[in-house]
């Protein structure tokens, strides 16, 4: 299954607000995820690209290309474990000092 970019597309409706601000406010990215996106390119304001901290007006369109999350694979060790205690909510193990 491939998963595409999603694109956001917002209009402004308030003024003096903080690029990333206002994108933040209005979809479920995190204000550290947008200024990551704006540093990449992939937010433009008007059409053009702009900076976090530029302030948004009125009846300005905002475009938001967000790239599909990257899938990493976690593959665990098979380590000998010193297994003190373990029930259904908790496990205790001894941490050898190496």
């Amino acid at each position: 299954m491939k998963v595409s970019t999603e694109i956001l597309e917002l209009e402004v409706d308030g003024n003096g607000i903080r690029l990333d601000k206002y994108i933040a406010e209005h979809c479920e990215l995190s204000r550290s995820h947008i200024q990551q996106l704006i540093a990449e390119g992939r937010v433009l304001l008007n059409g053009q690209l702009a900076k976090a901290s530029r302030k948004v007006t009125s009846g300005e369109s905002i475009v938001v290309a967000v790239p599909p999350p990257i899938t990493i694979s976690i593959a665990p060790e098979d380590i000998p474990l010193d297994i003190v205690h373990e029930d259904d909510y908790v496990m205790v193990i001894d941490k050898l000092n190496p």
